[in-house]
């Protein structure tokens, strides 16, 4: 027994000494200048095997993506504009393929046997919303086994619903367990928010008169979901990434019976009344804001805690120290250090690279917190009368 225990007395050693050494080692390349804190992890990231799964999309989907980014970003290119835009430019789509598929939450699925189920939904007002619900059929998620499942809505950022990342972040949260819907409140079907022109004037229209169209728009959505046959009606969440921020916090300040909890990633916050004929906000709130957010002044923010504060909500916020906006987005990561690093890439907001990050996990942690909200939202399943 006392050679076992020296035995494993030497190997955790050797574990701390070889640990001790790469960190030594990054850190001197940090301190020569070749390598930032980020740019270290992302070197550790983009080493680790890809997970190849169900989920990936097939190579020839994956060429057809890219081309039509290609084609949407070349006006010398031939391309017709009746096919979708999911991401700005090739560098970007190859940064999120890779992240998707080294997911460890949709390799876990797939591995049972479990598939994604994807479907459009044309919704709304004259069905002029265009969103997509995702689910996952097998496995365990096999028909007989498990009831109705709760809903998750997921509200896109300034580019728009038509966006590989939420498309990524919806079979994340799926994987999960939950139906998600991917909403569009800038009726959008085919990415045309991925112009800023366009964008800025479709948000502008959502936000007007006391933002009673992105309050109709959300309400909308939470009905679609609800509609779902195996959704079950009286759990459903929010999550709402950047301008999906004032999105989700908008429907829950409707206050809608059935919604149990929304999640602000990186979202534009302030402190907009609720809508009318409301008083409370019953919906459980996190927030997840990076400190240095050039978008949210803390004036926002501290208006946003007044409103929370003052109608009796519970409501956390999570804020990271020296990082910047959209922080969960691996392609503005990578493109904000190649920024820093003295790429080509347009810097602003997204540049300065998170000093917080002292290590893969950790950073893995906060760049991904949407692959870690199954905890927040279980709180749909859990009674105000219960905390």
């Amino acid at each position: 027994s006392r050679l076992v225990a020296m035995r494993q007395a030497l190997l955790l050693l050797g574990t701390a000494v070889g640990t001790a050494a790469a960190a030594v080692a990054g850190a001197a390349a940090v301190r020569r200048g070749r390598m930032s804190w980020l740019g270290l992890w992302h070197a550790r990231y983009r080493s680790r095997p890809l997970v190849m799964t169900t989920a990936a999309w097939p190579a020839s989907s994956e060429g057809n993506i890219l081309q039509q980014t290609v084609c949407w970003n070349d006006p010398s290119a031939s391309s017709d504009r009746n096919v979708t835009r999911l991401c700005r430019d090739e560098e970007s789509a190859r940064i999120i393929f890779e992240a998707w598929r080294s997911d460890e939450s949709i390799a876990s699925a797939v591995s049972d046997g479990a598939v994604f189920r994807t479907e459009k939904v044309a919704y709304g007002k004259g069905s002029q919303q265009h969103g997509q619900l995702t689910s996952m059929e097998g496995g365990k998620f096999d028909g007989s086994n498990v009831g109705p499942r709760p809903g998750l809505l997921l509200c896109h950022t300034a580019v728009g619903p038509q966006d590989l990342f939420l498309r990524w972040k919806a079979e994340a949260l799926a994987s999960l367990g939950y139906v998600v819907l991917t909403v569009d409140v800038l009726c959008d079907p085919v990415g045309y928010a991925w112009d800023p022109t366009w964008s800025a004037a479709a948000r502008a229209r959502v936000m007007a008169n006391g933002r009673a169209l992105l309050r109709e728009r959300m309400l909308a959505s939470f009905s679609c979901l609800q509609a779902v046959a195996n959704v079950d009606a009286a759990h459903i969440g929010a999550v709402g990434f950047c301008f999906g921020g004032p999105c989700v916090f908008e429907l829950a300040r409707c206050n809608p019976a059935a919604l149990r909890a929304i999640v602000s990633l990186h979202g534009i916050l302030d402190g907009e009344p609720l809508a009318p004929g409301v008083a409370k906000m019953d919906a459980r709130v996190l927030l997840c804001h990076g400190d240095d957010d050039p978008f949210v002044p803390a004036a926002s923010i501290d208006a946003c805690l007044t409103q929370l504060r003052s109608v009796g909500a519970e409501w956390q916020l999570l804020t990271f120290g020296g990082v910047r906006h959209s922080f969960t987005n691996p392609a503005q990561v990578v493109l904000r250090t190649s920024c820093a690093e003295g790429g080509n890439h347009t810097q602003g907001p997204f540049h300065r690279v998170p000093r917080v990050v002292l290590s893969s996990e950790i950073f893995l942690m906060i760049c991904c917190a949407v692959n870690r909200v199954q905890a927040i939202v279980a709180l749909c399943y859990t009674n105000r009368s219960d905390r």
